[in-house]
């Protein structure tokens, strides 16, 4: 294969990273390890690995301490239910794994209080995912949850292709992956952190399209 050289990557802003990074990713560790999680080393260890609010901090410069740890969690959370269904020889069949996301989804979508969690993972799903809703418009976080529910039910077909050994259809892969992926979650869930909710029209923006095409 013959090698080639990236260009350069010119960034035309300065690059920043939260100032509350410190106190919100100790909250955030501290609370994983509340949440009652089997193998919690390993659990911790993959937190430690994942560097979740590395990647939040530096995406969010000026969020709060609270909406840092609370997005911080969002994304570890997401890697610890997507590791869950994924882990080889010891994956979920396909009918487990949407049986087990279509659970988590009513949870997550459930009114407040009704919620019936039975695992660690369901627990900290419908405890992570309640602030958000609780701060948001209603708008807003309908907009949050059916990001998620698109994102579950992409991760679900995925699941069956695994299991039936499918090869991607590569095109059909990129198409699906620019209206439906964690990096979309993120951004509705940095609307609840940054206290402001994008109007409806952005999405029919020119700059929205980058926004999908890069995610």
């Amino acid at each position: 294969m013959s090698a080639f050289v990236l260009p350069p990557l010119s960034l035309p802003f300065s690059l920043r990273i939260n100032p509350h990074h410190d106190v919100a990713e100790e909250a955030s560790r501290s609370w994983f390890r509340s949440m009652g999680f089997d193998h919690l080393e390993g659990v911790m260890h993959e937190y430690e690995s994942n560097r979740s609010c590395d990647l939040v901090a530096r995406a969010f410069p000026d969020a709060g301490p609270l909406e840092l740890e609370h997005l911080t969690n969002l994304v570890f959370w997401m890697f610890l239910l997507d590791d869950g269904l994924d882990q080889g020889a010891l994956s979920l069949s396909s009918d487990e794994g949407r049986k087990r996301l279509e659970r988590m989804f009513s949870l997550l979508s459930a009114p407040a209080g009704e919620a019936r969690p039975q695992t660690p993972l369901e627990r900290s799903g419908v405890l992570m995912i309640a602030p958000m809703l609780e701060a948001m418009t209603g708008e807003g976080g309908r907009r949050l949850l059916e990001e998620i529910r698109m994102l579950f039910s992409w991760v679900a077909h995925e699941v069956q292709r695994r299991s039936c050994a499918e090869l991607p259809d590569l095109l059909a892969y990129a198409h699906q992956r620019r209206f439906t992926s964690a990096a979309r979650v993120v951004f509705r869930a940095g609307e609840y952190a940054n206290h402001a909710e994008v109007p409806a029209v952005f999405h029919q923006s020119r700059l929205f399209e980058t926004l999908q095409d890069s995610a």
